[in-house]
């Protein structure tokens, strides 16, 4: 991302967010970042309206400007899916529409600049996104995990292990909200993050990332 890029962060509340907006907001002054927040409210838990206000007040610590999407219809099946398509076209829509003000009020030098959607994906993410590829039987060589660039959509921090967040902001002392919904075995990829991603975290020794990327790598070449 170069100087003076709009980063629009898709912050949840959640710990991969907020770490991740804390990170956006260190960096802004030195990349002359113009900074939103965007949150995304699906109002299916109770605890939907009280995470839209804590996301507030977290751009408002950081001075970004804070958007928020709320769903006003939530599906009856395949939520995941639909909200997921929801949330990309959203996100997508709210950032052509922030390069247009920035071209209109700043000409096409401005328009030129960066801008991107900034996503909380973590290492942990991308090893749930191979495994859930390889148990759907897909082929070796599309056993790709998540793109650390993929259009206007960026993952910073796919290198970055959950635990390692999890140690940064408690050592930093920083709060984030947890989203009971992602305790329960309910969908396929909590499970595979619950259940079988701890065991073969356990079995390979800590060595499952290197595993799945030697999969990959060896897919890519195939």
């Amino acid at each position: 991302v170069g100087r003076g890029a709009i980063v629009l962060a898709l912050v949840s509340g959640g710990r991969d967010s907020v770490a991740l907006l804390h990170l956006l907001a260190h960096s802004r002054a030195a990349l002359q970042l113009q900074l939103h927040v965007l949150h995304f409210n699906h109002r299916t838990r109770p605890e939907c309206d009280e995470e839209e206000a804590f996301v507030g007040r977290l751009a408002a610590e950081h001075a970004a400007a804070f958007h928020v999407r709320r769903l006003e219809r939530v599906p009856t099946s395949g939520l995941q899916a639909q909200t997921r398509e929801w949330r990309r076209a959203e996100a997508s829509a709210l950032l052509g529409r922030l390069v247009g003000e920035r071209a209109a009020a700043w000409g096409a030098d401005a328009a030129a600049a960066d801008a991107v959607i900034v996503l909380g994906h973590h290492a942990d993410d991308d090893a749930e996104t191979v495994l859930l590829k390889w148990l759907r039987g897909s082929h070796i060589t599309n056993l790709a995990g998540m793109r650390p660039r993929d259009g206007a959509f960026v993952r910073p921090l796919l290198r970055v292990r959950k635990e390692e967040l999890t140690a940064w902001l408690d050592l930093s002392g920083l709060r984030w909200m947890e989203d009971a919904s992602n305790a329960k075995p309910d969908y396929k990829r909590n499970k595979v993050r619950l259940e079988l991603l701890p065991l073969l975290l356990e079995l390979t020794e800590g060595a499952l990332a290197s595993r799945l990327a030697d999969l990959v790598a060896q897919g890519a070449e195939a």
